[in-house]
Formats: C-alpha cells, sequence, structure tokens
C-alpha cells in the first residue's frame, strides 16, 4: 500500500506526479496579485459580448448603443487597472510568484488581442494593424522564450511601455468610438479616428522595442558563445 496524498503514475515517463497541490503552491496560485490576474481574464468575454452588443444597438438607439460603449470603456479599463494593481501589490507585499509571471503577462496579451479582433470584426479598426501587432507579439514572444531557454536576461526598452500605453489609450479610444463633445470648447472628439491613430503609433513603438530587443538577444547570444570559445 502507499502512503501519502494520492498521485497519478505516468507510464510514458516512469514517474509519479501528485494529484492535490501542496499548502505553499495553494498559496502561490492564490494570493491576492494572481487573482486579481483572474479576474482580469473572466472580464473578456463580459467585454468582448458588450462591446458586440453596444453594435448591434445601434439598429435601435444611438444613445443605447453609446452607453454601451461606454460601459465597455470602463470595463477595459477596470482589466487595465487590475493589470498595474496587481503588479504593485506583488512587490510591495513580496507576493511575486512563478505563477504570476507566468499568467500575468499571457492574461495582458489575452485581453489586448481578444478586443481588438471584436473590434476588426466591428469594423473599427483595419485588420492590418491588429495582424501587424499579432506578428509582433508571436515574434517576440518567440525571443524570449529561446533567451529563456538560454539563460539570457535581457532589459525591457522604454520604447517597449510607450507601446504599451500607446496601445491601450488606442482600444479605449476605439471602444468610445463616437464623437463627444467637449466641455471647454465647441468641438466633439472623434475618439474612433483618435483610437486608431493612436493604434498606429504603437506599432511604430512596438517595431523599435522589437529590434532593440533583438538586436540585445543576438548581442548576448554572441557574448555567451565568445565566452565559451575563451574558455
Amino acid at each position: 500500500m502507499q502512503d501519502g496524498p494520492p498521485s497519478i503514475y505516468s507510464a510514458a515517463k516512469g514517474v509519479t506526479m501528485p494529484t492535490r497541490l501542496s499548502p505553499a503552491l495553494r498559496k502561490e496560485f492564490l494570493n491576492l496579485p494572481n487573482v486579481l490576474t483572474y479576474l482580469r481574464i473572466a472580464s473578456i468575454p463580459f467585454i468582448v459580448f458588450v462591446l458586440r452588443i453596444s453594435d448591434e444597438a445601434i439598429t435601435e438607439s444611438e444613445i443605447a448603443s453609446r452607453w454601451l460603449c461606454f460601459a465597455t470603456f470602463l470595463l477595459f479599463g477596470a482589466a487595465a487597472i487590475t493589470d498595474y494593481l496587481d503588479g504593485w501589490l506583488a512587490r510591495k507585499y513580496n507576493q511575486t510568484t512563478l505563477v504570476g509571471k507566468f499568467i500575468d503577462p499571457i492574461a495582458d496579451k489575452l485581453i489586448v488581442l481578444a478586443t481588438l479582433v471584436t473590434l476588426v470584426e466591428l469594423g473599427r479598426v483595419p485588420s492590418w494593424i491588429v495582424v501587424l501587432i499579432l506578428l509582433r507579439e508571436i515574434a517576440i514572444n518567440g525571443l524570449r522564450t529561446l533567451a529563456m531557454a538560454e539563460g539570457l536576461v535581457i532589459d525591457v526598452v522604454q520604447a517597449g511601455k510607450i507601446k504599451t500605453a500607446l496601445q491601450l489609450m488606442g482600444i479605449q479610444g476605439l471602444i468610445l468610438y463616437y464623437s463627444y463633445p467637449t466641455f471647454v470648447i465647441d468641438w466633439e472628439i472623434p475618439f474612433g479616428f483618435l483610437g486608431e491613430l493612436l493604434l498606429i503609433l504603437s506599432l511604430v513603438f512596438s517595431f523599435i522595442s522589437a529590434w532593440v530587443y533583438f538586436r540585445g538577444f543576438v548581442r548576448e547570444i554572441v557574448k555567451k558563445y565568445e565566452n565559451k570559445e575563451v574558455k
């Protein structure tokens, strides 16, 4: 008879794996920063649903469509705030975990890409912009995976942070979409046009940051193999 928790036997590798999480690992999964990340992922279907409804509502009433766009704007904004908040909490209370490092960037990519694909479907943004954003993310994620496998550390560049800020503001503009009057001057802000412009600007910074990251990756690879040859 086997002592301890139940386990699953993997015939392929001949190893025994526990079916229950240890208390320490369970604590990592359920700490507050990670819970906020889970909530961000859970918000994706609601954001997509309300955004689609806002487009369908225009046939009934433009006012209803505007309010639904504003509701989506608030949902997406709340999700973006949790992205900042979970990182701040993790650093402040020393709750940075392997789970968080893995799932947090995935949550960011999921919510951004899901919203952008929906915006393409609704005709609010050209598909070529989203295709370029997607290709850049796939390429950089591949490089990061390779860098981790080689044990390389490549610093985050400022252009990448600017890209993220412009991208989020651009998406928010495309979510609001309509033109809204200002209280200061007699002029309406065309949020749809502004959002598309910000996304194009974010593309510029995204490819700058991708080039800097790729250059840093090549430099580190060359340095690593030069050190091997010296030894």
